[in-house]
């Protein structure tokens, strides 16, 4: 009898539901100055969806104080919205049938709050995504595993004062492993006025006994996932179990992204290919023009490079430096020292021949300076 009782229960399961008009099921979204751009799924028992919604106050649907917006399918835009505007929203599905359903929301409490962005068409250098303080919604979010986890702004409350973070999960207490693919996707950045540019982050797997977290970044000129999976410029890294990035402490990452100057360019962090682990970081996302060559002065700091003895060199007769990193062309970051002082310097004996980045830390911000190690 035992073996017989979970048949049952799923019999009754598709039976009841079946007998109801399906919820709608948001995939992504992106709201902008004066639209929501919505996408989801199209159920062919869905004659067509509504979206009530009101701009600075909540309402029950049905009292009249709504505005309805009616469309048959996914995706759809929701425009003549007002820039900057708390809207509150509440959707629903009806169905070939006649029946409708319920009105749907997060925690079905009522209406959610949107508000539209009063983003600007293009963001200039430097970019300066830090996740701190309340999320105005000027970029795209894609949940492309549909399980209805995205990114997340997160604040653990014990991360060493890093404040807010980006977080996506392939874990979670409620419903075990996820197998994610969440897309975070910034832009689009102007790098139309230079030459170099640089791409920094800082990542972690945030449980130390499962933090082997798989993230791509990648840097194109478009937005739509499928172009960006064909031509793009990308990074890949599954976090090491008892690496630099496993735990709670933030490690950074580099990757130069000069190739593709010259125009516009999207920021996508995608996490994927992984299940069972428990939540991936980030913070900081910078992107900055890039600094290159030997004996060079730029804003105030002065590089050499004595390519017999490798020898770095780096000073400022404005202020004190902070920190110096570098990394390599992998985004990996193989030294790191506080420097407190006008003066530093670092070796690049014991490192192989290639391109580094290094990424000093000053009063006005970072600079980061390419190094040929020949």
């Amino acid at each position: 009898m035992k073996k017989l009782l979970p048949i049952i229960l799923t019999v009754f399961t598709c039976l009841n539901v079946y007998s109801q008009c399906p919820n709608p099921e948001i995939v992504w979204f992106q709201v902008q100055n004066q639209q929501i751009i919505i996408d989801g799924f199209n159920y062919p028992s869905v004659n067509n969806y509504e979206i009530a919604y009101k701009a600075g106050a909540t309402f029950i649907p049905g009292d009249g104080t709504e505005t309805i917006y009616s469309f048959n399918e996914f995706p759809t835009q929701l425009t003549g919205l007002t820039p900057g505007t708390v809207y509150y929203m509440t959707v629903r599905s009806i169905c070939v049938d006649g029946t409708e359903n319920p009105w749907q929301d997060n925690n079905m409490d009522g209406p959610d709050p949107w508000q539209t962005s009063t983003c600007p068409d293009v963001y200039n250098l430097p970019f300066n995504f830090t996740f701190d303080g309340n999320y105005v919604p000027c970029h795209k979010f894609v949940d492309a595993d549909d399980d209805l986890y995205y990114w997340y702004w997160f604040d653990y409350g014990f991360n060493n004062g890093e404040g807010i973070v980006g977080s996506s999960y392939s874990w979670t207490q409620d419903d075990g492993p996820l197998t994610p693919d969440n897309w975070m996707i910034l832009g689009p950045i102007n790098l139309s006025a230079v030459d170099q540019a640089s791409l920094t982050w800082k990542v972690r797997g945030l449980n130390p006994g499962f933090c082997q977290e798989n993230y791509s970044v990648y840097v194109s000129a478009s937005d739509n996932i499928s172009e960006i999976l064909e031509n793009s410029l990308s990074y890949n890294e599954t976090i090491e179990s008892g690496g630099d990035a496993c735990g709670n402490t933030f490690t950074d990452r580099a990757l130069d992204i000069s190739e593709m100057t010259g125009g516009q360019v999207y920021v996508s962090f995608r996490h994927h290919d992984v299940t069972d682990m428990f939540h991936l970081n980030v913070d900081d996302i910078l992107v900055q023009e890039g600094l290159g060559s030997e004996n060079q002065v730029v804003n105030e700091l002065t590089h050499t490079f004595n390519t017999t003895t490798q020898l770095f060199t780096l000073q400022s007769n404005a202020y004190q430096l902070q920190k110096l990193q570098i990394f390599d062309t992998n985004g990996r970051a193989i030294a790191e020292k506080n420097v407190d002082a006008s003066y530093t310097s670092f070796n690049f004996q014991q490192h192989s021949t290639g391109l580094y980045f290094v990424v000093v830390t000053t009063p006005n911000g970072l600079e980061t300076i390419k190094v040929l190690n020949p």
